[in-house]
Formats: structure tokens, C-alpha cells, sequence
């Protein structure tokens, strides 16, 4: 553990061998066989197999290429140890999940019987059920750990010994990981008591702390999430939109069903004022042609000067005129 910056990746690339120490030599034995795990792992997963034509590369077939003297039962039964499905055994690899490409990585790493596993920050990106087998598999593993993490969860649940790294020295922490955050809190208080900035500085990380705090303790997410609980997300995000577009299609169906209600009515009301009118007109053209029958023996031309005097519209004279040619004979009419 340390501050970032401290060298804590840097310890370990110089184990590994991938950097050249400035002071110093790195001593190794030979036959010493070191694993080593950090969050980009699983996009090196498989790099480089070669496989038969119409092969896939599942987690059997990769790990049964990378250890031939295995056969596929044993392959899935690690597998299995390390939480990943049966149906998951069999399926391309670059389908599976940043959790389900690490349990792989985790039994690859279990296979190859190392005496020493280099583990940097291995739970970024984990979920809590991947974490799980994780721990299950370094407590089951029989030879040395090194891991830096700001997990505490993982530290207490694995760890035995704290080392810490600071002013480019590795020491011992003689207790338990508590008791050493418990010391950085002490000497961060005392440095804030002396400097405002860093005393400023310290009142965000507690607050920070405390925001974190009771985000875990409410479950708001702040913690990776496990499978279950992401399909559970999932399924009521469905069912919650399966609901809402039920309900708005029920809305759209009821509005258009009131709009053609409406549409109805005033169509009906349209075509009852119209009839109405109708009625009205027929009965005005019916009054002033009776008007001008009850008037026999008079001329022609009083009966026409009458009916035109009395109508209100062209429609009303025909109407008038029609009823009088019906009456009278149409020669003494015209004359």
C-alpha cells in the first residue's frame, strides 16, 4: 500500500523484469515462476492462439491449447471452481463479460502452477461476485501473493502482512490495515493543523469519505454490481417501459376515441341544421305558393308580382312557381 505515486507498480514491473532498476540489481532464482494480474489482462486474453479452421475460441479451447495434457472435462471443472456457467464454457470469448474474461484469466493463472502471483489493483472493474471467486482463488492458492489494492475488503479478506511504500522505501507495517489508515489519518490531521491548504485539503477527503460512506451503506451503486443485481436492473427497467408504453398507448387510444366522438356530434348537429333548414325553406316556398292558389281568377302577372314580393331567396321562387304551375294551367300562367 501507499500514496499513489510512491513506486507500488513500478516495485512490481522491476519484479517482473519489464524495467531496468536505476540502483541496484533484481535477483531472481530460475526456476521461480511468477503470474502476474493487473485490469488490462483480459484484453491480452488469447492473443496469439492459433486454431483449426471453423474452431472457436471459447475458454475450453483456449485453455486446452494452452495446456494440452488436460482434457475438457478437467478444463471445465476449473472453470466451474471459478463461478463461470456451463452454457459460458463453450462461447466465444469475445462475447463474454469483462467478469467472465477474468474468471478465465484466473484459472489460466491457477494452471500454470506459479510459485508467486503479482496482482496490481485486481479488482478494478470487478463485480462483487467475480471479486468473491477471486478471493476464493488466492486463498486456495499455495504459493506467495503480492497485491496492491485500495480494496479493504479484499486486503482483509486475503492479506496477512501490510507492507508500505514511501520515500522510495518498502517497510513492514506491524498490524492490522485499520491500524495503518488509522496512522495515515493522524499524520494528515497533523500536517493540516500546520498548513491551511493541506488542512483544506484534508476537510474534502473527509467529506469525500463520508459521501462515500453513506453511499455504500444506502446501496446507490457506488459498489460494483453483481450479475443478479444488474439483471434485476435490467428486467424492471423492461418492465418499466412495457408499463409506461401500455399507458400511453391506452392514452392515445382513448383520445382518438374521443376525438371521433366528437367529430360525430358535430357532424350529426351539421346534418340536423341542415335538414332543419331544409324544412324551413320547403315551408316558406309551400306558404307563398298556397298564398298565390288561394288567389284564383287573378291575372298572372299579381299572382308572379305576389310570389316574388314574398320569397327571400331565388330557391323560394322556384319553389313557389312549381306549386303555381301545378295549379293553374301553364299557358294562362305565361300569358
Amino acid at each position: 500500500v501507499g500514496a499513489n505515486g510512491t513506486g507500488k507498480s513500478t516495485l512490481l514491473k522491476l519484479m517482473l523484469g519489464e524495467l531496468e532498476p536505476t540502483e541496484g540489481e533484481v535477483r531472481q532464482s530460475r526456476m521461480c515462476k511468477i503470474g502476474f494480474y493487473n485490469q488490462h489482462s483480459t484484453d491480452q486474453l488469447a492473443k496469439g492462439v492459433r486454431l483449426a479452421k471453423g474452431e472457436l475460441l471459447t475458454p475450453v479451447s483456449y485453455l486446452h491449447h494452452t495446456f494440452p495434457e488436460m482434457n475438457v472435462q478437467a478444463i471445465r471443472n476449473a472453470l466451474g471452481r471459478f463461478g463461470l456457467e456451463g452454457h459460458h464454457h463453450l462461447q466465444e470469448i469475445s462475447t463474454l463479460s469483462g467478469g467472465q474474461k477474468s474468471r478465465v484469466v484466473f484459472v489460466e493463472m491457477g494452471l500454470r502452477r506459479t510459485h508467486l502471483l503479482l496482482l496490481d489493483e485486481p479488482t478494478n472493474h470487478l463485480d462483487l461476485e467475480t471479486v468473491d471467486c477471486l478471493v476464493d482463488g488466492l486463498r486456495a492458492f499455495e504459493g506467495g501473493v503480492m497485491v496492491i489494492t485500495h480494496n479493504v475488503e479484499l486486503i482483509n479478506r486475503v492479506c496477512n502482512e501490510i507492507w508500505v511504500i514511501e520515500e522510495g522505501k518498502v517497510n513492514r507495517f506491524p498490524g492490522e490495515f485499520e491500524e495503518y489508515r488509522d496512522m495515515l489519518a493522524e499524520q494528515l490531521s497533523a500536517i493540516a493543523d500546520e498548513d491551511p491548504e493541506e488542512k483544506r485539503r484534508e476537510k474534502e477527503r473527509k467529506e469525500r469519505e463520508a459521501a462515500k460512506a453513506e453511499a455504500e451503506s444506502l446501496g446507490d451503486g457506488s459498489r460494483p454490481k453483481s450479475k443478479a443485481q444488474r439483471d434485476r436492473e435490467r428486467k424492471e427497467a423492461r418492465e418499466a417501459k412495457a408499463a409506461k408504453d401500455a399507458a400511453e398507448a391506452e392514452e392515445k387510444a382513448a383520445r382518438e376515441k374521443a376525438e371521433q366522438e366528437a367529430r360525430e356530434v358535430e357532424m350529426a348537429a351539421a346534418a340536423a341544421a341542415r335538414r332543419e333548414a331544409e324544412d324551413a325553406r320547403l315551408r316558406r316556398e309551400s306558404e307563398i305558393a298556397q298564398a298565390g292558389v288561394g288567389a284564383r281568377g287573378r291575372p298572372a302577372q299579381e299572382l308572379m308580382s305576389q310570389l316574388l314580393e314574398g320569397a327571400s331567396s331565388p330557391l323560394e321562387v322556384c319553389g313557389g312557381l312549381l306549386v303555381l304551375l301545378a295549379e293553374r294551367e301553364p299557358l294562362s300562367l305565361v300569358g
